[in-house]
Order: structure tokens, then sequence, then C-alpha cells
């Protein structure tokens, strides 16, 4: 009888089975596309040379339909600036910087950067449907204190890297020992000049274009270290996996979990009133169930997280 029991159990599972249900998130969501420098940093400028022009991203300027098109827009030129000399206006687009495509803020301050005082300035600048070239003489800047210091960016969803701009690229100050970098043969200390053939001026350009493509999407590094020759490295940017959140086949198996992975069921045998097994977890403590009156529980509970 009791075969007979278990049997008419298995062909009702079998007989729900269009209702069993599975699904799954990744283990490891994807954050957001990192903010803009906060303004109260300054990035390293290297040669320092005044302008007069604060730029930033090209956007749409609509939440609801938000893109970034190619250059950087104009927010403010400075009077009597070189910038305001040859006539440029908030709301000029500026597509090429001393003959470099830009297409964040990131990249127009490191090409500055590079620039000389005294030395003449090629710009190609958009106004309307109207694209022009001029050319301006940038000059020495007055040194003032800045209050803190740009040392890294952080990019935590592809490369699993920090980043900062310099030795004609953008260093790769650190990365994850289980990362893409770390596993192809990249070290720490490397400099990144391109990415699938696109020139790496700043750590933003270089965070920008990674986290536009997809997750596990080839790409190719071309990097040096400082004393060595160039070579080119193809690899498959992080992609977290899925993490399974639920499974059921009613009352034959059962497993629920939390998309953090902070808690789990699992349950064999579930008849509503009484289940033949089951076992929970929450953080470091365990539940295990038979019968449903049966029930012992292991782990460190509440003071298992402290310290």
């Amino acid at each position: 009888m009791q075969s007979l029991g278990l049997f008419r159990a298995a062909l009702l599972g079998l007989a729900l089975l269009p209702h069993s249900a599975c699904t799954s998130v990744p283990s490891r969501p994807i954050p957001d596309a990192l903010p803009e420098v906060l303004t109260w940093t300054r990035a390293h400028q290297g040669n320092a040379v005044f302008f007069g022009l604060d730029v930033r991203e090209n956007d749409s300027d609509s939440l609801e339909d938000l893109f970034f098109a190619p250059g950087v827009r104009v927010v403010r030129v400075v009077d009597e600036s070189p910038a305001a000399q040859v006539g440029l206006k908030v709301g000029d687009v500026v597509l090429q910087l001393a003959g470099e495509e830009i297409n964040d803020p990131a990249s127009f301050k490191a090409l500055m950067a590079q620039q000389t005082p005294e030395s003449n300035l090629q710009l190609q600048v958009q106004r309307g449907d109207a694209i022009f070239e001029l050319e301006a003489r940038v000059r020495e800047a007055a040194m003032t204190p800045s209050p803190a210091t740009l040392v890294a960016v952080a990019e935590p969803a592809r490369t699993l890297a920090r980043w900062m701009r310099g030795g004609g690229g953008v260093v790769l100050l650190a990365s994850h020992p289980k990362g893409p970098l770390a596993t192809n043969g990249i070290p720490d200390g490397a400099i990144i000049t391109h990415l699938n053939g696109t020139p790496m001026r700043s750590e933003r350009a270089l965070v920008r274009y990674v986290l536009a493509r997809e997750p596990g999407e080839s790409v190719t590094f071309r990097w040096h270290r400082a004393s060595s020759d160039s070579q080119q490295t193809k690899l498959e940017l992080f992609a977290p996996g899925n993490r399974l959140l639920e499974a059921t086949l009613p009352i034959v198996i059962g497993y629920l979990g939390s998309a953090d992975g902070e808690s789990s069921i699992f349950y064999v045998g579930d008849f509503w009133l009484i289940w033949l097994f089951k076992y929970q977890r929450e953080g470091r403590e365990h539940h295990y169930s038979l019968l449903r009156f049966i029930t012992w529980s292991t782990g460190e509970g509440l003071l298992g997280s402290q310290p």
C-alpha cells in the first residue's frame, strides 16, 4: 500500500508538469554606468595649460530617449580666454581636438593636458548643422590648489579592474586575479592604448567603451609595459552567469532562492500541510525538517556575522 501511495503521488506530479517553473537571474547584477567625476575632484593634468572651456558629454537631454552623440558639448566659456577669443559659445559641440576625435570630457582633458603653453590648437566644432575648423593658441595656466585628486576609476562589471590615465593611454592599476585581464595575461601596470582599434585617451573613455559592450563579448586590447613592445590580447569581457531563483515540480520537489544568495529553501514531497523533507538556509543558519515535526538547526546564528 505504501508503494502504491508513492506511485500515485508520482503520477500526480507528472500530471502537474505543465505548472512547473524555473526562474533565474544574473548571479552578479550589472551595475549602471559609472557617473562622471564628481565636481570636487580634479584629475592630474600634466602640463598646465589654459583654454577656458568646460564641456560635458553630448547626450540627448532626454530621460525617455537617452543617447550619446559624437563630441563634447560646451557648457561654459571663460571670458577673455583663448576659447572666447576664437568665438566658441555655450552649446557648441567640439568634435575634434588636436586632430583626435573626442566623445567624453575626460578625453578632452587628457588631450588638453598634452598641449604646451603658447602652442596652436586645432579644433573641429559643430554649431547647429554647420561644422567649422578653427585654430586657437593656448596659454600657461595659473596654478591653483586642488581640493582632491582623482587617483583611479573602478570598473566592476566588464573588466573587474581599476584604471587611470597615464603613459599616453590608460594604466591598469589593479585587476581581479580571476578577472578577464589577469587570466589572459595582461598584468597590472600595463598601458592600454587601443580597444578594438579605438584609441583610449582616458579612463572614462575606456569605462564607457566596455560598459557599452555585452557581457562575455570578445574585445581586443592593445597594450604595452613601460619598457616593452606593444602587443594585442583578445579576451572575453566578464559575464556574471545566472543564479537559480525558483525551480518547482509541484508536490514532488521545489527550490526557492534569493537574488543575493543569502537565503534558500529546498523541499521534497510538499503536501501542503506536511512535507517529507525541507531544508532552509538564512545566511549562516541551516534548518532541517522531516515530516514537518522533526526539526534541527546548525550554523552560527545571528552572531555569525559579527567580527
